[in-house]
């Protein structure tokens, strides 16, 4: 143990000698030497707390104990490591002084090179980079700033399953042995989980030292876990046979072979010490943690006390993922508990662990969160396409495994054929081609059972990223009753689109915006940092989730559609590609003229401005970002009704100006909700700042109303009101086609927008929507009668825009307030739920009372 005790004097012993009197207010002498390098770290790029700068004074009084609450009262928590921020990105990290004798710099920068990194089976800690120290004998270690694991707690026992087997794994590979494998030598980098940044010392408090610092559980936002400190840590020549070492004391515990004071093989070691390391946190010694009796035949193997008896880290991994493999998914997601809890508190923390544990599968999160095998498809779909078949070919594709998809619904207008439980495609389908795309684009989680589809797996640029389509012949279709199949036509601008080969790299439709990032930056509007010329992913492209998580991974919605900042004044734009020959733009900037523009019953999006494409044969129209108009969801029937309210006014102001949208569904209906964000959310994860700083929170649509706009003018048409009005054959729009539409015959375009207005009624706030499995929301009854009138199958006798109008407000003036003001629930509302959300929704009603907000909210006017 000789060689222990040279080290810890040569690294530790020199810094204790002739050590002051410890004073809690002054600067110990370590501290002085981190204050001393404050100008040469600062010229680095890197800022220290305010205690470690020149002149500092402390804030408190140096005579009681108010050191201990200040922020410049805390003191460095090891000798040899200070706490930092990077002033180029704000980011915290940790500076570590090492002896150049000792080698731990080449360890750690070893695997923190191109080759290691990318690897995702490498878990040592990475180093951003290494520092040389002026008296010559130190160098210093910068990587990010990271936490003890056992803090915070874990929550489940899939959140403990997640440990570092795979790391010390990875270290043996490349023919290293750690030789220190505690608790103390692995750290988690946690910034993810917290909503703001947590302080260095006092991990349980803000940065700013302005309060608590709140986090989320590892299942939904999971941290990243390494191995740290390769102080003692050996590198052997693979050549060469491997050499013996002293087994060293880890974590309060000796190695049987340490015991003995001989030299023996410090990988086997390494496994006693991960092995003992799993006991002494999980399973024997006291308190432990319920829930973790399937490590136990692993870990007995791994603490044998003879080391060549020992397996191998090779072959604990594949034990360690069989075993896990094995283990239910409600045993994972059981409650990590120490065996010793109180027991008047557990039936309390063991019912809201249900109702927690419910939230966490609504939102998808798996049970061992950020294990590669248990990818929820959020928006992976591609992936398992990836998985399945080889892109651009030919091939016989089944979904037998029961896997379950999540995709948002895409938002284009082009006409969908569905067929749900014992219906039949379309009979329209096969009138115009044979060919067409089967696009997964669901609404939510749902089952895919029995399905065959022959045909070339593709993406088309038209669709959402975060979909997969597949074009077939239709004639290949087998459909099993249980299965939904959404399909539509190929139109000219998807066919001759490329295969897919990185979900997550420039499609064709996306590098035709980067080709013209210039002329759009001349004419003042700024694309992220995706479409630059130039861009590299800031994310691993081959890594499993690709570019998913990062800013710069998000796709364009849709091939036509662009987002951008405008320059002047900030103002989220979007830029929409329209050929000149369709006349889109003629009607969007008609409704967009001054004129029109101060009419308060004009609800048509507002054209900022039209930029000629350099070619000749497009345009991009340039407006107002807007969002779906269901995200957030509505909280009042009051809500709801200024919704319904601007897009009767709004098609009823384009008839009077004879004008036919003739595709009037929630996908064509938007709305400009700036006013209800405290700051600005990303255009394509709305959920998230456009900084990629968090979450993007808002108020109600109560307290600051939106705008609501009708938008896309691709299928409308504009008449000469001094002629005899013509027909239109009717289109399917929301997934319905109107009974006029089924006759294939022309009929009065005006009379079928009235149809799908009314339909559009029907299926969100009533009836529900079969196609898309909504239940419909409680409390809008009153409209039922005008619905039904405007949904009748005979054109003719409908009501025109003209009459609907009065006969809406009507109704709405005869609603008592009390209505207006009642939550707007869904029909399938989880009953346990119902009551909780009732009594909180009493006492935001109140609230909203008191600041006199209408129960029918409408925003200022324009002018």
């Amino acid at each position: 143990m000789a060689n222990n005790d040279t080290y810890f004097e040569e690294v530790v012993g020199s810094r204790r000698q002739g050590r002051r009197p410890f004073d809690p207010n002054a600067l110990s002498e370590t501290e002085e030497w981190w204050l001393k390098h404050f100008e040469y770290l600062k010229e680095r790029g890197y800022m220290m707390r305010p205690r470690y700068r020149p002149g500092w004074k402390p804030s408190y009084d140096p005579k009681g104990y108010k050191g201990m609450f200040a922020e410049d009262g805390q003191t460095v928590i090891h000798s040899a490591i200070m706490d930092a921020r990077r002033i180029s990105d704000s980011l915290v990290v940790a500076m570590k002084r090492v002896k150049i004798s000792t080698s731990e710099d080449q360890i750690a920068t070893l695997f923190s090179n191109d080759a290691h990194n990318s690897d995702p089976h490498n878990h040592c800690v990475r180093i951003i980079e290494v520092l040389p120290v002026s008296e010559g004998n130190e160098k210093i270690l910068v990587m990010a700033w990271m936490r003890e694991i056992m803090d915070p707690r874990f929550r489940t026992v899939g959140e403990a399953v997640h440990c570092s087997v795979e790391g010390l794994q990875y270290m043996h590979q490349n023919n290293v042995a750690h030789r220190d494998c505690s608790m103390n030598n692995m750290a988690m980098e946690a910034n993810a989980m917290y909503t703001r940044q947590y302080h260095p010392v006092r991990p349980k408090k803000r940065y700013d030292w302005s309060g608590r610092a709140l986090h989320h559980s590892r299942t939904r936002c999971p941290p990243r876990y390494y191995f740290i400190d390769f102080g003692q840590s050996r590198m052997y020549d693979p050549s060469q046979p491997r050499g013996t070492e002293y087994a060293l004391r880890s974590g309060g515990y000796t190695p049987p072979e340490g015991l003995a004071d001989t030299p023996c093989d410090p990988f086997a070691t390494d496994v006693f010490l991960l092995g003992n390391l799993m006991r002494t946190t999980f399973l024997d010694v006291q308190p432990g943690i319920s829930g973790f009796e399937f490590l136990r035949p692993l870990v007995k193997d791994m603490v044998v006390d003879d080391p060549s008896k020992r397996p191998t880290m090779d072959e604990v991994m594949p034990r360690f993922s069989a075993i896990i493999d094995k283990v239910p998914w409600w045993k994972l997601r059981a409650r990590a508990a120490k065996k010793d809890e109180f027991l008047l508190v557990k039936p309390f923390r063991a019912v809201y662990h249900v109702f927690w544990t419910a939230s966490m599968m609504l939102l998808l999160k798996p049970a061992i969160p950020g294990r590669d095998g248990d990818v929820v498809f959020t928006q992976a779909v591609i992936f398992f396409s990836v998985a399945l078949v080889q892109l651009g070919s030919t091939v016989r594709w089944g979904l037998q495994n029961h896997h379950q998809f999540s995709v948002r619904q895409n938002s284009i207008a082009t006409p969908y054929f569905w067929c749900s439980k014992d219906s039949k495609i379309d009979k329209g389908i096969t009138r115009s081609t044979s060919r067409c795309l089967l696009t997964f684009a669901l609404p939510k989680v749902v089952h895919c059972l029995e399905r065959t589809v022959a045909g070339q797996v593709t993406r088309a640029s038209e669709i959402a990223p975060t979909s997969i389509s597949l074009i077939f012949d239709i004639k290949t279709v087998e459909r099993s009753r249980n299965t939904n199949i959404a399909v539509r036509v190929v139109g000219p601008l998807i066919q001759g689109d490329r295969p897919l080969s990185d979900p997550y790299a420039l499609d064709a439709s996306e590098e035709w915006w980067t080709e013209h990032f210039e002329f759009l930056k001349e004419h003042g509007y700024l694309m992220r940092s995706r479409y630059h010329p130039g861009w590299k992913p800031s994310y691993n492209p081959k890594g499993l989730y690709g570019g998913m998580f990062a800013e710069d991974g998000q796709n364009s919605i849709h091939y036509a559609i662009m987002d951008a900042l405008r320059i002047s004044d900030s103002l989220v734009v979007a830029m929409k590609r329209v050929k000149i020959s369709t006349g889109e733009d003629q009607i969007a900037t008609l409704f967009s003229n001054d004129a029109h523009n101060s009419d308060p019953h004009n609800h048509c999006v507002r054209i900022i401005e039209v930029l000629p494409v350099p070619g000749g044969n497009e345009k991009i129209l340039v407006m107002a970002w807007m969002r779906e108009v269901m995200d957030p969801r509505f909280r009042t029937v009051g809500e709801a009704v200024q919704f319904l309210k601007e897009m009767v006014e709004g098609l009823q102001y384009m008839h009077q100006n004879n004008v036919a949208h003739r595709d009037c569904s929630m996908n064509n209906m938007a709305m400009e909700a700036n006013a209800m964000y405290t700051r600005q959310y990303h255009p394509v994860r709305p959920k998230k700042r456009y900084d990629w700083s968090g979450r993007a929170l808002h108020h109600s649509r109560t307290r600051c109303p939106p705008r609501y706009y009708l938008i896309d003018f691709g299928q409308s048409r504009m008449y000469d009101s001094s002629q005899p009005r013509p027909t239109e054959y009717a289109l399917k729009s929301g997934g319905y086609t109107p009974p006029e539409g089924l006759a294939d015959t022309p009929c009065d375009p005006f009379a079928t927008d009235v149809f799908l207005l009314g339909n559009l009624m029907r299926t969100t706030f009533l009836d529900g929507d079969t196609w898309m499995e909504e239940p419909g929301i409680s409390g809008f009854e009153f409209l039922r009668p005008l619905v039904k009138d405007m949904v009748v199958d005979d054109p003719s006798k409908r009501p025109t825009m003209d009459e609907v109008v009065p006969r809406f407000s009507a109704i709405i003036d005869k609603v008592p307030w009390w209505k207006l003001r009642a939550r707007a629930a869904k029909k399938d509302e989880f009953p346990l739920v119902t009551p909780f959300r009732a009594v909180y929704h009493v006492f935001w009603t109140v609230s909203m009372m008191l600041l006199l907000k209408p129960a029918i909210p409408s925003p200022k006017p324009l002018h």
